[in-house]
């Protein structure tokens, strides 16, 4: 039977069609095993939100996948959904819906959504600088001292560069970073950023499904972990534009807010950019 999906890019750039993460939103997926969610997800290499039906609270209850696998929370994959049940609803306001563990809370900002961001565990990483560079493909003056490791429900290494030039010419080492991951107990990922001139932040996201490292066009776990960093040096009342994705030729753009109480909050534009309908 045909299942209707909807093709969005989350964190856009407002001139760029093509800017963005790209995330698939199956609008009737009621009925479909995970299985199949989970081979869907990975026949059209994006992430994908199916929505399967609605609680009694009349939210929509949704099931998020990776080309990978199933994705417990996914930022992207949220306001995407939240952009097309806003559509097929009508009406105005903040959208809720139903996770397989919880109640996701997107924000209407008016011509963006919003999600806000989570708190974390912050911890200094004691390592040398010349291995954190290997890592990294830059000279040791290229890193920034701390480097840490931020913990949600998962760990990963945030890594402050000195430039955007440092940031733009990063190179994983995908053995380095398998390594690294076992012996500092996170998941083989990695956040690089670092200061742009105009104060705004450039960035990049790498992981390392099956032994290999993959880039992300963008990130919002990134970027709220980005924030608790920031948040922990004690900034308060700020707004950054996090650039991310042009060395992917995705570049998207991520509002990260800093409340006067320290909290995140990340937002960015979601545009619909296809239909159609697959087998399923």
């Amino acid at each position: 039977m045909p299942s209707d999906y909807r093709i969005l890019n989350v964190f856009t750039t407002p001139d760029d069609l093509f800017s963005g993460n790209a995330v698939a939103v199956f609008t009737d997926a009621k009925g479909l095993d995970e299985e199949t969610m989970r081979r869907t997800a990975r026949q059209l290499g994006t992430e994908c939100s199916f929505i399967t039906g609605r609680d009694d609270e009349g939210h929509a209850t949704v099931r998020f996948f990776q080309p990978e696998g199933a994705s417990g929370f996914a930022g992207s994959a949220s306001m995407a959904t939240a952009h097309v049940v806003r559509e097929l609803d009508g009406g105005e306001g903040d959208i809720h819906l139903a996770g397989r563990k919880q109640l996701i809370h997107v924000i209407d900002s008016g011509n963006r959504w919003t999600m806000l961001g989570r708190s974390s565990v912050i911890e200094e990483i004691r390592t040398e600088k010349r291995f954190l560079a290997g890592l990294v493909g830059r000279k040791i003056p290229a890193i920034v001292d701390p480097t840490v490791k931020v913990t949600f429900t998962r760990s990963t290494i945030v890594l402050q560069l000195a430039t955007e030039q440092d940031v733009r010419e990063a190179k994983i080492d995908a053995r380095l970073l398998h390594q690294y991951a076992m012996l500092l107990h996170v998941e083989p990922q990695i956040y690089v950023w670092a200061w742009r001139e105009d104060g705004d932040v450039a960035s990049r996201m790498f992981y390392g499904p099956q032994g290999g490292v993959l880039e992300v066009a963008a990130t919002a776990s990134g970027a709220g972990r980005l924030g608790e960093v920031l948040v922990s040096r004690g900034e308060r009342d700020k707004h950054y534009r996090v650039y991310q994705g042009e060395d992917i030729e995705r570049p998207s753009m991520i509002h990260l807010d800093i409340d006067a109480d320290g909290q995140v909050s990340l937002g960015g534009i979601v545009k619909e950019v296809a239909r159609g309908q697959m087998a399923i």
